[in-house]
This record gives structure tokens, sequence and C-alpha cells, in this order.
């Protein structure tokens, strides 16, 4: 149940921005905000933490690169997930690029059994942003290709997701902006309920907007933001982390 927009930098030189809403239950245990943390290899990364399992929806590292995950609710089959999915953005970060996270992705998945796995898409996008997903249906693996928006949901899976994004699509045409995309991750409809970008129903929530800069020149940057549902805006505390 999340949602994420990948945005090139209208500034020389390149860079992206990034959002991804989380959505999650309303009785799991509450998520920690991002931590710096290194892998084995030596890079440096930071990542919001799952507080029931310990995993993460996204991952971003030093090199620039962000890795997320999105469960998958429309495909029918697979493994009910006995392996928790939160390791899946993890595994990409001590790649630079896309096609290096994918790979290392597809292998700790498979190294571990896939088929142990709940279907879920994993998007990456690196510093020169190109991005890209890789889907897995709980059979096999697909390639999803450069990915500019993507959303799932437990709830009316289908009917939710083509509903956000008609709501995506509607603002693309009137012009992609930062601003537009930051109104749009924050954008909740109470008509809609369940099927708003930032969701609301009796037994699941946004939980929190993650926001990603990364510019050249400039350290990669993750603002954390918990959703505060007494505010009309919905903006709780925020944490910067990156370098």
């Amino acid at each position: 149940m999340c949602t994420v927009s990948i945005l090139p930098a209208p500034e020389p030189g390149g860079g992206y921005d990034l959002w991804f809403n989380r959505d999650e239950r309303r009785t799991r245990a509450p998520e920690f905000a991002p931590m710096a943390s290194t892998t084995a290899a030596g890079m440096d990364y930071v990542s919001p933490r799952d507080g029931a399992r310990g995993g993460t929806w996204l991952a971003l590292n030093r090199a620039g690169l962000t890795v997320v995950l999105l469960n998958d609710y429309e495909t029918d089959g697979g493994a009910a997930g006995q392996m928790s999915r939160g390791g899946v953005p993890l595994a990409g970060m001590d790649a630079s690029d896309v096609e290096e996270a994918l790979r290392a992705i597809q292998e700790w998945v498979d190294g571990l059994g896939a088929v142990n796995f709940g279907p879920f898409l994993t998007v990456a996008v690196d510093s020169l942003v190109r991005s890209a997903g890789l889907r897995w249906n709980g059979r096999e693996w697909c390639d999803w290709g450069g990915v500019g928006f993507a959303t799932s949901s437990s709830y009316a899976p289908s009917r939710t997701r083509e509903g956000r994004e008609a709501t995506y699509t509607k603002s693309a045409q009137a012009g992609l902006t930062w601003q537009a995309l930051e109104e749009f991750h924050w954008r909740h409809d109470s008509a809609r309920g369940a099927e708003s970008v930032r969701m609301s129903r009796a037994d699941a929530c946004t939980r929190s907007v993650c926001r990603v800069r990364v510019r050249a020149g400039e350290g990669p940057k993750l603002v954390y933001r918990v959703v505060d549902w007494s505010r009309a805006d919905g903006y709780g505390t925020v944490a910067e982390v990156g370098w």
C-alpha cells in the first residue's frame, strides 16, 4: 500500500526528486525515522525502518541511488510471504546504478528462495536519473522498464491504482513540477478515503511521506515526515538525514 513518484531535476547537472507515501495498517507497530547505516562492503546509506519486522520500504545511499518497495496486491498467486519483503531495498544498497542494484536484489531474493516471498515491485533510480522496476509475481521475475510513477493498495487494488494513476496523469498534463508533486503526495480527498494518495480508511492509513533530493555536486538528502491525521494538512514531525 504505497505510492512513488520520480521527477528529474530541472537544474543543469541532473539529479532527481522522489516522493514515497507509506500506507500501513493502523495496528502495525510504529515505524522508525531514517537512520544512518553502512553495508558490509562500506557503502553508507539511510533508511526508515518498520517497527514490526525491521525492514524498510525506501533506502538511499551516498551514491545517490534510491530503492523503494511496493507490495503487489493485484497478482493472483505466489507464496503467502513467509519471508519479509522489507529487506529488498537494503539488498541494493551496495550499488551505484540501477542495473547493479536490481541484479543484486534478484540475487539476494533468489538466494533466500524467491518462492518464499509474496509478490512485490521494487523500483530503483540512480543519480543519472535512470529508473527501472523489477517485479516478482510469486512465480517469475518481470522487468518493469522505466518508472516515473507507481502505486499499490490492498483495498480494491485495480480500482485504487487506476484512480490514483488518473489523478497523477491529470497533474502531469498540467505540467509536473516539484510543487505539483509535493501537493499530489499530501493531498487527501475525504470522499475517496482509501483511494486517495494520502489515504485513510478504518483499518489503515498513510503513515509517512518520504522525499529524496539528489543533485550533482550536493550530498543526497532524505526528508522523512510523519503524517499527523489530527491536522488538516497532515504535516507531522520531520527528520532530515543524508550527506
